[in-house]
């Protein structure tokens, strides 16, 4: 099992935080939310509560962090978890620059032993969700995979036997 900490309990550390509490690979150790108002729904998932990130890093049962934190600050979470040893999960996106992305591939070159992995699905978003139970509903069975192209430009013809576009 995994001593972990999540940071972050906006709308996806929530997500997070409930499919992970009763996973037999991760203990999540506590929850790092700032927002002092969200600390009662933490304590009903029967999650610990705390306020500040340095506790969780200095913290030697945490062995990983989880980042659902503001975008703005990856970078730097990063980095720190880095320097102190833990293995660091990140939401997307990994920087807000090239420059920071370069700082934390740099420092993480010295600390071979840890993993940073960078988190970018859309499985659990509501469109998918539903996209999902329309092929299952018309499947009548389980959808297992599904391949989905999002156009930001008009779409173009799609030629349904190569899977390409015209």
């Amino acid at each position: 099992m995994i001593g972990t900490a999540l940071i972050g309990f906006g709308w996806w550390g929530q997500h997070i935080a409930r499919r992970l509490k009763d996973h037999p690979d991760f203990d999540i150790l506590s929850v790092v939310e700032p927002a002092l108002e969200l600390h009662t729904q933490i304590e009903d998932l029967g999650l610990n509560a705390a306020l500040g990130y340095k506790a969780a890093l200095n913290d030697p049962s945490v062995q990983a962090v989880i980042l659902t934190s503001p975008n703005d600050l990856h970078d730097s979470q990063i980095l720190e978890a880095v320097a102190a040893g833990k293995h660091v999960f990140c939401e997307k996106p990994p920087a807000k620059t090239l420059s920071e992305l370069i700082s934390v591939q740099n420092i993480l070159s010295k600390r071979p032993n840890l993993k940073l992995m960078y988190g970018f699905n859309h499985r659990f978003h509501l469109s998918v969700e539903e996209a999902k139970s329309i092929i299952n509903k018309n499947l009548e069975r389980d959808c297992l995979y599904q391949q989905t192209r999002v156009f930001r430009n008009p779409p173009r013809q799609l030629n349904r036997q190569t899977g390409r576009t015209l």
